[in-house]
């Protein structure tokens, strides 16, 4: 009599398996970040592009105030710490912690007045509603859109490294542009602890070596070496030796 062998392995028929509305589904969320991702990575180029022409014009300015500073230390001091404020702002904004309001008077010339960074950006959202029609922003007539599978295993590994090369070179391109805004903020910097040196300097020769103005300025600088390490964007061969 042949002895009765009982298995606890489950059948392949006993196994749950995933049902084409379930794999729908699943494609329709996949679908929805990649198309939230997509709507915070152009944010994202924008809000650096737009912080990177304010550096331009910034340059531009204290060019100008390099062949028109005030002799005078505490005027000298305010118009530095000004242009640092300024500075700083603009590299909050550029990393996602500042708003444009702190980039504001980068319009207008120094005065000696000061400009401030505040406010934090919001996150991005996506709604039920958006995420339900993603499937279609991205593409209508896509695999993932129809919740079809692959028709050809092949095509559709071109297509995932197709995916990634761009993803790849579009990390390269953010990562140039970030090493060439740095560059661009630390020779602005290393600038503007030059004015305020001489500014230090003046003050002084002049018997008032404790001017506030110039430790204001010096204040505001040093915060712009900070919002460059907030925004990971410390890391340059730019010196900052004066």
């Amino acid at each position: 009599m042949n002895p009765i062998v009982s298995s606890t392995a489950a059948s392949p028929a006993s196994l749950p398996s995933i049902s084409s509305r379930d794999e729908q589904k699943i494609r329709a969320a996949k679908a929805a970040v990649d198309s939230m991702t997509v709507r915070q990575d152009k944010a994202s180029d924008e809000r650096k592009a737009i912080a990177k022409k304010k550096a331009e014009e910034l340059k531009a300015r204290i060019q100008m105030m390099k062949m028109s500073m005030p002799a005078n230390p505490e005027a000298a001091g305010k118009i530095i710490a000004q242009l640092a404020r300024e500075l700083g702002a603009i590299v909050k904004s550029y990393g996602g912690s500042g708003s444009d309001a702190g980039m504001a008077s980068t319009a207008t010339p120094a005065t000696g007045g000061e400009a401030t960074a505040s406010g934090s950006e919001a996150a991005p959202t996506v709604t039920a509603s958006e995420g339900a029609d993603a499937t279609t922003e991205a593409d209508p007539n896509s695999d993932a859109a129809s919740g079809a599978a692959p028709k050809d295993p092949y095509r559709a590994a071109m297509a995932a490294q197709s995916a990634a090369n761009a993803e790849q070179a579009r990390k390269s391109e953010s990562a140039r542009q970030d090493s060439e805004f740095a560059t661009t903020v630390k020779q602005l910097l290393a600038e503007l602890k030059a004015m305020k040196a001489k500014a230090q300097a003046d003050a002084k020769a002049a018997g008032d070596p404790n001017t506030p103005e110039v430790a204001d300025a010096d204040k505001a600088l040093v915060a712009v070496d900070t919002a460059l390490g907030d925004a990971g964007l410390s890391g340059s061969m730019v010196s900052l030796v004066v």
